[in-house]
């Protein structure tokens, strides 16, 4: 789909639109009044996790029954990171066994490693992984509803 800007005679310099999420130049001055010029961003690329939202959901699911008790729940949300690049969000609930300091890190690193290994987010679905954890005691404190 091709976006047009209207080119007007102007003695003004150009001025940069920005219009649906990209520059387009308008007021040049060359050009004869009431010109449509077509402008063409190219392919759209759009990841496989935001195309294909079932099939992840079933990969998804398929770890979360790999991790054992040591996950109560395994939650995600794909949205944009901080650079706007797209991204998966997990949301993990660890038991509070699991949770104690001596066993945090393995059992953090487990369910890391089996998403990478099983679903690896990244490569095969076009999505950069974030994951942030939670002890079972601690969402009963924060009733947080995007947790449950």
């Amino acid at each position: 789909m091709a976006v047009f800007a209207l080119v007007e005679k102007s003695a003004f310099p150009p001025i940069i639109i920005f219009r649906f999420g990209g520059p387009v130049a308008a007021n040049v001055g060359r050009a004869p009044a009431n010109i449509l010029i077509p402008r063409n961003n190219g392919v759209v690329y759009i990841p496989r996790g935001v195309a294909q939202q079932g099939q992840l959901a079933a990969a998804i699911a398929e770890v979360e029954r790999m991790l054992g008790s040591d996950v109560v729940r395994l939650r995600y949300t794909i949205g944009a990171n901080w650079s706007d690049e797209p991204a998966i969000f997990f949301r993990v609930i660890l038991s509070d066994e699991a949770s104690k300091r001596d066993r945090l890190h393995a059992a953090a690193s487990r369910v890391q490693t089996l998403i990478q290994e099983h679903v690896d987010p990244l490569n095969s679905w076009g999505l950069m992984p974030y994951y942030n954890f939670r002890s079972q005691t601690e969402q009963e404190m924060l009733k947080e509803p995007a947790w449950a």
